[in-house]
């Protein structure tokens, strides 16, 4: 017998025992989402019954943004249901991406410009638009910018996979406490923009070769502009604030 006659045998069981170990990851990961959702499920039934309870998680909400992200993020995978995962999932920061976080802070403090450069699918998108939601709810005249190589991928309505749905949907996500008040879809939720009533924050959409030219700090998940032709997926961040 030779080698290659076991080839097709081999390959068929390398393939079950990568669809064994997948699974076994799912059923890992499952797990730890639904113990981290009823943990959330509780923090927010504490603060519907109790008032002190909810003016506590304001405030830490308020004072840290990986506090924001780890108790009222969600994020929104559409492949998940077919790795028996639920599409909608509570955001969990792992200890490199708290580190992520805090190095946007530090760019901003020290009004620097970053680059990170990135692999697929971790996260990073929902995480930086995340920060950009907490700084639009807490810091008054904020304004940042979210950017794409087009502008179609930056805003369209109902279409997840665009920045601005995903902001949204984790606006819609947020209990009514954490919400600016008097804040609607229909008024303040404009195409490419975003704005608080209660303290004139906002996010601005940009494209292309105009990325960043609006004045607002510009991030974006995917640099290939004419200024900017590379082709690796990449987060410019231009950190003003507002003085």
């Amino acid at each position: 017998m030779t080698a290659g006659s076991d080839a097709p045998g081999v390959q068929a069981q390398r393939t079950l025992m990568i669809k064994e170990a997948v699974m076994a990851y799912s059923g890992q990961l499952k797990r730890r989402f639904e113990n981290e959702g009823r943990r959330r499920l509780k923090l927010l039934q504490r603060c519907v019954q109790d008032a002190e309870a909810r003016v506590v998680a304001a405030a830490a909400a308020r004072v840290d943004p990986v506090t924001f992200l780890n108790d009222w993020v969600w994020l929104y995978e559409p492949r998940n249901p077919g790795r028996g995962l639920p599409a909608v999932l509570p955001l969990t920061l792992r200890p490199r991406q708290v580190d992520f976080i805090r190095y946007l802070q530090e760019l901003r403090r020290n009004r620097r410009n970053g680059l990170v450069e990135k692999s697929r699918d971790e996260g990073m998108t929902w995480i930086v638009i995340g920060y950009y939601v907490w700084a639009w709810l807490h810091e008054a005249g904020f304004s940042g910018g979210l950017g794409s190589r087009k502008l179609d991928l930056v805003d369209k309505s109902g279409d997840l996979d665009t920045l601005f749905e995903k902001a949204r949907f984790i606006i819609r996500k947020l209990p009514a406490f954490l919400k600016p008040q008097g804040f609607s879809e229909k008024l303040h939720s404009k195409e490419a923009l975003l704005i608080n009533p209660t303290n004139n924050a906002n996010i601005k959409g940009e494209g292309g070769d105009n990325i960043g030219r609006g004045g607002a700090p510009a991030c974006t998940s995917w640099t290939s502009t004419p200024r900017c032709p590379a082709r690796i997926p990449c987060t410019p961040l231009s950190p003003r604030t507002p003085t």
